[in-house]
């Protein structure tokens, strides 16, 4: 283990409960560079949380933490938007949630049986 933080958990007093999932995409003529200033750029936006590169129709799936919808259409227009090779981003929002198991377990062999 590497250090130790505090953080509210989800769907606790202090935590919005507002976590849009925006997935963006570059361009298909852009390359490994691209993707890398995509990835340096979105991870320097203070409202996000959590960026993964994923496979499929999207490069990136973000997850950003905002108290309302006014403040995600300020990151998208003002921040997501802005990165240059991002052609489209499309958004997901969670209605509610119905299982959050909290951390993962230490030992992953478990689960695997």
């Amino acid at each position: 283990m590497s250090g130790a933080r505090a953080e509210p958990g989800r769907g606790v007093p202090g935590d919005a409960g507002r976590r849009p999932c925006p997935r963006t995409e570059a361009g298909e003529d852009e390359g490994d560079e691209a993707g890398e200033e995509q990835q340096a750029a979105l991870t320097a936006i203070p409202a996000v949380v959590a960026c993964h590169v994923v496979s499929g129709e999207a490069d990136f799936l973000v997850e950003i933490a905002v108290p309302d919808l006014a403040a995600y259409e300020q990151v998208l227009l003002d921040e997501i938007l802005a990165i240059g090779p991002v052609r489209d981003v499309r958004s997901t929002f969670a209605i509610r949630t119905v299982l959050s198991r909290g951390p993962l377990p230490v030992d992953h062999r478990r689960l695997g049986g």
